[in-house]
């Protein structure tokens, strides 16, 4: 029989770091004469490509598994990145180091900062979105109302909108403030003395068709409506005063206009052409006065919308009464006078005794 002498196997290394539970891929025991490849765990990097067996022993003795580094997102992938690259610290980030992530101007990160560990970026990338706007501050504005100038908040969404905010009576001077990027456009505005609606046609009778108001459209803050009625029609009052959004009375009503009394009519009473006065309102009559010896050609006029009917008045000259037969003796049984009773005006009484 015989023999030969074959060399000494090898042991794979022990208590390496991060390394699989088999840290040769060979194995636990590597032949002399072949190598042992280590195997890492992922995220980390063996320090030696391979360990070489030989006479029982391993060159070099051991192998550690060192962190990976990590890769910056790519930018092409993340829409309106910074063109100088997607982290401000480079490609490459070492383990346990920082990404600190960049977008175009008018963007902001939807991560601050990704953190590098064992070849992993966490969170793993980012999104550049459009900046916020902020609110305008209240010190730039007067007559806003408490909290945020904004009805929406502090903060607009890019391609979103401001509405202003004001105080009671007044209004702002835009409807609304759109956010792009981190920029509101209008930047400001203003808070102004409210103008006033005019009053509700539909609820005024014998309005103007025209609207209420002569003017038309919104009052004025320290304007005035001056009201208007249909033709025919007076309104109660000449004007309503806007102030701070409220009209001052808040309507009017349209009356059918008043009649003057009649003037220059020959033997008129001038201090009182109607017992009813000098202004007769539509609707009502006026009774027409003479002068002593007068009497009116019609009993009454109607007044409709300024309109006395009839038109046309005139004081004839009254006749005159013969006097009672009773009150003169020896008078004629014919009576007093000749011509009867009454006697026209211009007319003589021929006288008649016994």
């Amino acid at each position: 029989g015989s023999f030969t002498c074959a060399g000494e196997s090898c042991a794979a290394p022990i208590d390496v770091s991060n390394a699989m539970v088999q840290p040769c891929k060979e194995g636990q025991t590597i032949d002399s004469g072949s190598h042992c490849t280590p195997d890492c765990q992922e995220g980390y990097t063996a320090s030696e490509a391979s360990l070489s067996c030989l006479g029982g022993k391993l060159s070099p003795a051991s192998f550690a598994c060192r962190p990976d580094s990590c890769k910056a997102p790519l930018g092409g992938t993340i829409s309106h990145s910074a063109t100088s690259g997607s982290c401000a610290e480079g490609v490459e980030i070492g383990h346990k180091g920082s990404c600190t992530t960049q977008c175009q101007a008018g963007y902001v990160a939807s991560a601050t900062s990704l953190s590098c560990f064992a070849g992993k970026l966490d969170p793993p990338s980012f999104s550049c979105v459009g900046a916020q706007c902020e609110a305008v501050p209240r010190p730039n504005i007067s007559f806003t109302e408490k909290g945020p100038t904004c009805k929406e908040g502090r903060w607009i969404d890019s391609g979103g909108i401001c509405t202003p905010t004001c105080q009671e009576g007044f209004v702002a001077s835009v409807p609304s403030l759109s956010c792009e990027l981190g920029v509101l456009s209008p930047v400001i505005y203003e808070c102004m003395q409210s103008p006033c609606q005019p009053p509700d046609s539909s609820a005024i009778a014998n309005v103007a068709a025209a609207g209420p108001c002569s003017k038309g459209g919104l009052v004025p803050h320290a304007g005035e409506c001056q009201t208007q009625c249909a033709p025919d029609f007076t309104p109660s009052v000449p004007s309503l005063k806007c102030s701070k959004g409220v009209l001052d009375p808040p309507t009017f009503t349209c009356a059918a206009l008043p009649c003057a009394a009649p003037t220059s009519v020959f033997r008129l009473d001038a201090l009182n052409p109607c017992a009813e006065g000098h202004t007769i309102e539509s609707g009502k009559v006026c009774t027409p006065k003479c002068e002593e010896g007068f009497a009116p050609s019609v009993a009454e006029m109607k007044c409709v919308n300024g309109v006395l009917s009839p038109k046309e008045l005139s004081c004839e000259p009254l006749s005159c009464h013969a006097a009672p037969s009773s009150s003169i003796a020896n008078v004629a049984a014919a009576g007093v006078c000749a011509e009867g009773e009454v006697i026209q005006h211009g007319g003589a009484c021929t006288a008649q005794c016994l």
